[in-house]
């Protein structure tokens, strides 16, 4: 798991170091960078994997950083360019792009790694070297990292949507999932109906997935394509479409998904993880999520709110207070490093912390 990041010069990301729990939740005014931490993790974390040599210098890391348009980013004031680093327990991966004056950007920028109880290395900046150079530091970054994440903008309508047959993965706005559950029921009994007692709790009604065959016109509309449909079996309805039932079941029906699924990314990261879930199933969600845990070690979860009462359900050491300083620069700090926190913490939940301390401490210390 992901223990620690750090960002600069990355938007508002001017200089930030945050650590993480295995269940960490970033709270904080809008516009205060909780977005584009996560965008930024899940771009270290591709930076992490190994794709062999593709042409590019910095190999999987560049791949990344060119196809996420990141150097588009760059904090306005910023004189040292961009920084990405992560740290877990096999080592530390760090990608950095110098500033630059119109070349291309690739010709300076590098990688470094360290293994734990090992020395830095770091992949010479641009092209060039031998021809296995750029293998070989793959094969390194995916010992020090190979960290799997995955960014979810969970959308009702595409969660919904029938999908191909053939889909494997499922798209951030949980477009897919209609075959990546059909095929989680098949080769995962035990899962499947773990996901299905899980989603029973945040959506009371909920009794059972029906899956169906169906299909639509091809992109090029030259043909016809095989699909599966979803529906859910809910007490008092019946068997309706995915398409009629509420956004927060669709939403909860995804993110367990992912949850359970052992073959999608273990690092999860979601904006908004309260979206359109009434207050009682807000905290069902949480203990959902904590309950998978504990059978698989390897999931990460990292989230935002907007609600003191989803952040009942956190313990204050998973709190991560942000907020914009003077400079327009992110700060972050753990809700636990609160200055006044013994006079609080007595008889006060997480939520009701946060609700009565603000961020101001965090922008001003």
């Amino acid at each position: 798991m992901l223990k620690r990041v750090h960002f600069a010069g990355i938007k508002s990301l001017a200089d930030v170091t945050i650590d993480l729990e295995r269940f960490t939740v970033l709270v904080g005014p809008n516009g205060c960078g909780k977005s584009t931490v996560l965008n930024h993790i899940e771009l270290l974390c591709r930076g992490s994997f190994p794709q062999g040599s593709d042409g590019h210098a910095l190999g999987a890391a560049g791949r990344a950083i060119q196809e996420a348009k990141a150097t588009t980013e760059l904090t306005a004031d910023s004189t040292d360019g961009m920084t990405w680093r992560g740290e877990s327990d096999r080592g530390e991966l760090e990608i950095r792009v110098p500033p630059w004056t119109g070349t291309n950007w690739m010709k300076s920028a590098e990688v470094s790694f360290r293994l734990v109880n090992s020395a830095r290395r770091t992949l010479p900046p641009g092209p060039g070297g031998p021809p296995d150079q750029s293998s070989r530091m793959d094969s390194a970054l995916a010992l020090a990292g190979s960290w799997s994440a995955q960014r979810l903008r969970l959308e009702p309508d595409a969660i919904a949507a029938p999908s191909p047959v053939e889909v494997t993965t499922l798209s951030p706005n949980g477009q897919g999932l209609p075959t990546i559950l059909k095929d989680f029921a098949s080769d995962n009994p035990d899962g499947i109906q773990s996901l299905k007692k899980d989603l029973t709790r945040v959506v009371p009604p909920f009794r059972d997935l029906k899956f169906g065959k169906g299909k639509i016109e091809s992109p090029d509309k030259r043909s016809q394509i095989d699909v599966t449909t979803l529906s859910l079996e809910m007490l008092g309805a019946g068997r309706v479409s995915a398409s009629t039932v509420s956004d927060g079941t669709l939403v909860s029906l995804a993110l367990l998904t992912v949850a359970h699924h052992r073959d999608l990314p273990n690092i999860v990261l979601m904006d908004d993880i309260d979206h359109g879930l009434h207050l009682g199933a807000q905290h069902e969600i949480i203990a959902a999520i904590r309950r998978v845990m504990e059978v698989r070690p390897e999931l990460q979860v990292i989230c935002t709110t907007h609600s003191p009462i989803l952040l009942d359900s956190f313990d204050i050491s998973e709190v991560r207070v942000m907020a914009l300083d003077g400079k327009g620069h992110t700060r972050v700090k753990p809700l636990s490093e609160h200055p006044t926190l013994d006079a609080w913490r007595s008889g006060y939940t997480s939520g009701e912390l946060w609700a009565n301390l603000g961020e101001e401490w965090v922008a001003s210390g």
